[in-house]
């Protein structure tokens, strides 16, 4: 918090100029624009998105995703789990903690079956790398990820056991 309440100042304090703040993700999904919002008003904000990880994921593979949960693992807790009953499935920002591996054994553990795991790895950049695999072989994912996004894919056979 010290180094974005820093950043802050030197905002304020040099309204003179134009100054760009760029963050990478979605700036409506669990974004810096809330806290910047709490300094600046909407007039003195223009928020420039760029395609969302979701939008470009799903062009990836070809399929639709207004049938899925959005949400995040990054940094906070959400039970994916319990989501996945809910809708077609369910899409994940990830982090260190919450890696394909271990979201991919929690939902297998939980006794659902029936489901794809798709791993979005560092898209739109060069080395881009898109993984699929079936719930019941989800320890192919016990591995380093780099920065990546999941989607959790109910299939016909979907069931929670």
């Amino acid at each position: 918090m010290g180094k974005l309440l820093e950043l802050i100042d030197y905002i304020k304090n040099n309204r003179e100029k134009k100054i760009t703040v760029v963050v990478s993700g979605d700036t409506g999904f669990y974004s810096l624009l809330p806290f910047l919002k709490k300094y600046f008003s909407n007039e003195e904000l223009e928020v420039i998105p760029g395609i969302s990880s979701y939008q470009y994921m799903f062009s990836r593979i070809g399929e639709c995703w207004q049938n899925f949960i959005l949400a995040s693992a990054h940094g906070r807790d959400f039970d994916y789990v319990k989501a996945m009953d809910e809708k077609d499935g369910v899409v994940l920002l990830t982090d260190e903690k919450n890696t394909p591996y271990t979201i991919g054994k929690n939902v297998y553990e939980s006794g659902i079956r029936g489901v794809e795991i798709i791993v979005g790895e560092r898209l739109s950049y060069p080395d881009e790398m898109i993984t699929r695999v079936s719930i019941e072989k989800y320890e192919e994912l016990n591995r380093e990820f780099k920065m990546n996004i999941v989607i959790l894919k109910k299939g016909e056979n979907y069931a929670h056991l």
